[in-house]
């Protein structure tokens, strides 16, 4: 293949990869604990105007979470473990966000609550 087409053909991916990618994207993260240890493998989901379905988590063994999305504003983090549900709202703007939750079970029924 002659140079310059090589050299076009680079151009034509790299702009294609370019124009698929989301205009926004943004980021949260953190970590979910139970009486100060951390909870793993908890389910995590995301809903937020303009993402078409929920974006979905799970927790590591540090009960670590991540979630990097095309949205912007406020959103509902929620919480599912078994029988058990809890949510609540975060902001996603240009900055990464780094949200600590609390897995609150001492009234009851369960709540996250922000460290």
């Amino acid at each position: 293949m002659p140079r310059k087409s090589m050299v076009r053909a680079s151009v034509a991916v790299l702009a294609g990869t370019l124009l698929a990618a989301p205009a926004f994207a943004a980021t949260i993260f953190g970590t979910l604990t139970q009486k100060g240890k951390p909870v793993a493998q908890a389910r995590l989901s995301l809903s937020c105007p303009g993402l078409a379905t929920p974006a979905q988590a799970q927790t590591d063994a540090r009960g670590s979470y991540h979630f990097s999305v095309a949205a912007k504003g406020s959103c509902k983090l929620s919480y599912q473990g078994g029988a058990a549900a809890a949510s609540t709202d975060v902001i996603f703007d240009s900055n990464p966000t780094q949200y600590d939750f609390e897995l609150d079970t001492s009234s009851g029924a369960p709540r996250l609550v922000r460290r």
